[in-house]
């Protein structure tokens, strides 16, 4: 009995199979090692491995190959599991007690920013990292600018006239 041999649906570019044959036989390789084995650029195959027709092609080769994917260690017993959690819990909170005393100590404020975003994030509050690069932008109403206009006036200052623009 001959195995028939599948064929994709539609038309392959061959850098693609040649990509899709590298990332299955070595899918630790980073883009730039792919890239290099091609010789191609690394931004070429990050922008192939995007396009969905691509994706649609690497599946379809993935479940051609019907690998079974064998564990290499056992996995562990549920004592194990605890045991290991119960470990790091324990590390978890020496580690804490740690950093406490480097905040209560340290004096350089790029490093307790760090801690502080990072123990933040962790607790499930994300704060904000990068500052708004953008200039600000002020709204002020028209009562708002007559009370400013006014105010001017009563300074015996130069009245700057400018555009009202309505409020959205």
């Amino acid at each position: 009995m001959n195995a028939e041999i599948a064929t994709y649906p539609e038309p392959v570019r061959t850098e693609w199979k040649l990509l899709a044959k590298t990332r299955i036989e070595n899918p630790s390789l980073s883009i730039a090692e792919i890239a290099t084995a091609l010789g191609r650029n690394a931004n070429t195959v990050h922008m192939w491995i995007r396009r969905p027709e691509y994706q649609r092609y690497e599946n379809w080769c993935i479940a051609q190959q019907n690998v079974m994917i064998t564990p290499t260690m056992p996995l562990p017993t549920p004592r194990e599991r605890k045991q290991l959690q119960d470990h790091i819990n324990y590390f978890a909170e020496e580690m804490f007690e740690r950093l406490q005393v480097i905040v209560e100590q340290t004096s350089d404020n790029k490093l307790l920013t760090d801690i502080a975003h990072d123990a933040l994030d962790r607790a499930g509050f994300s704060a904000q990292k990068h500052v708004s690069r953008g200039a600000p932008t002020f709204v002020i109403t028209e009562e708002a600018m007559r009370v400013l206009l006014s105010r001017e006036q009563e300074a015996q200052g130069e009245v700057i006239v400018g555009e009202v623009v309505p409020r959205l």
